[in-house]
């Protein structure tokens, strides 16, 4: 049973989200120095459930993907949370 729960929130200042580049690359939600800290605090706190909160109305859906996947692989008390839900 977990008994401690971190949240951490990333808003993103643009609103609506702006688009991808045409290229076909995923501009970046948020930098990646905050994504490795939030997996950290997972690492850190295996018996803690850790919530990253995002407004989905600042993220493309490919930024949500992306980051989800970035926020949670190989981390089971790591997750991604979206402020509008």
């Amino acid at each position: 049973m977990t008994s401690q729960v971190l949240n951490f929130m990333w808003l993103n200042l643009d609103l609506p989200a702006p688009s991808d580049p045409a290229d076909g690359s995923i501009r970046e939600p948020l930098p990646a120095k905050y994504i490795e800290n939030t997996r950290k605090a997972g690492a850190d706190h295996p018996l803690a459930e850790i919530v990253l909160w995002v407004d989905s109305k600042r993220l493309t859906e490919r930024q949500m993907d992306y980051l989800k996947h970035a926020v949670e692989d190989g981390r089971q008390n790591v997750h991604l949370q979206d402020l509008r839900t």
